[in-house]
Parts: structure tokens; C-alpha cells; sequence
């Protein structure tokens, strides 16, 4: 794994588990415990260490899980880093009551092959070899950054919004950018699928 990306995970790590962390509600089924709000005190949050909540549509989103992933392109390029789940806590409390705490494992899988999906379409989307004069200036490693996070939630939209309408929960997928490392010179992922 990149050392860059390595570092990253490191002080979310850390920072999320330092964090109290609270079931949204407890468990029926002992197997599922993924969906877990993550709280941290605001100012712990910083560039480096996601924001806990995502307005979206006028509803506040509350991290319940960090995700990992990474494609190649070809044998020069590919992306990898971290992405944030957020979902609505008062739909997960409503889901629970009404399905059970077992429906979110399916959720959960859904969820990644959404993620795997647009990531693996956004890559295969744009261009990574940034700035042909300067592809390691400041402005270059912006531009990519605005361009993957643009290509990603346009991606990614429709799938989300066929989620929510199927399940009732709410939800949104960030690419977490301080995470994301481009190849351009080299994918060094050992797969060519987003991984965990």
C-alpha cells in the first residue's frame, strides 16, 4: 500500500478511535455492527480527519463507516484512498425496527459494489496524468483532486438515488481527498478491482 495512504488511514485510525463510537441503536443480529456513528469532538476535525456529519438534501448524514479503495487503469494509472459512507441515523433507527439489524449486511454489500462501481468508472473516466509540463505542482495535484471528486459524485448519483428509493435509507458516498493517491508513472495495486 502507499506509504501516503498508509499515513492517512494511520490518523483517521487514530482519530476515529479516540473518538467515542455509539451504535445507532443495539444490534438484533450480533454479526452487524457496521453501521456505527462515528462522533468526534469538532475540534479534532480537521483537514486530515473527516467532518462527522454531510448535509445532503437538507438532512444531516452522520459517518457510520470509512471505506478503502483502489483501482488501476492500466499498467501506469490508477487511485487509491478512502471513501465515507454517511447515512441518515433516523432512517437506520426506522430500518432496524421495521426489517431488523440483519438487512444491513446486504446493505453493507451493496453499498461497496456502488462504491467499487464508480470508482472503477471515474478512473477509467479521466485523465491521471496530470499537468504534462508540471504533473507534481500544487496546481496539477488540485486540479486532478476537483476533477476525480467531480467525476466520482456525478458517477455515483444514480446509483445512490436507485439505492435510497429501494431501501428508504438515506445515504451518500464521499471520496475523502487528503487519502487520494494517483499513479501515473506505475499502478502499484496488486489487483485491478477496488479492494477493502
Amino acid at each position: 500500500m502507499n506509504p501516503k495512504v498508509l499515513a492517512v488511514m494511520m490518523i483517521v485510525s487514530a482519530s476515529l478511535a479516540a473518538c467515542t463510537t455509539e451504535p445507532v441503536r443495539d444490534a438484533v443480529d450480533e454479526e452487524i455492527d457496521a453501521f456505527t456513528v462515528y462522533q468526534a469532538d469538532p475540534m479534532d476535525v480537521s483537514e486530515e480527519v473527516p467532518s462527522p456529519t454531510h448535509v445532503k438534501g437538507g438532512r444531516e448524514l452522520h459517518l457510520v463507516r470509512v471505506m478503502e479503495g483502489g483501482v488501476c487503469k492500466n499498467e501506469r494509472e490508477g487511485v487509491e484512498g478512502l471513501f465515507l459512507l454517511y447515512a441518515d441515523t433516523d432512517d437506520v433507527e426506522r430500518i432496524k425496527i421495521t426489517e431488523g439489524a440483519q438487512i444491513f449486511g446486504d446493505f453493507e454489500r451493496e453499498i461497496e459494489a456502488i462504491a467499487a462501481m464508480a470508482l472503477q468508472e471515474t478512473v477509467k473516466g479521466i485523465y491521471l496524468g496530470g499537468d504534462s509540463i508540471f504533473p507534481d505542482s500544487p496546481t496539477s495535484q488540485q486540479n486532478m483532486l476537483s476533477e476525480f471528486e467531480l467525476q466520482f459524485v456525478d458517477t455515483i448519483e444514480r446509483a445512490i438515488d436507485d439505492f435510497q428509493q429501494k431501501t428508504t435509507l438515506t445515504i451518500d458516498i464521499l471520496p475523502f481527498l487528503p487519502s487520494l493517491y494517483f499513479y501515473s508513472e506505475g499502478c502499484e495495486l496488486g489487483h485491478d478491482e477496488t479492494g477493502e
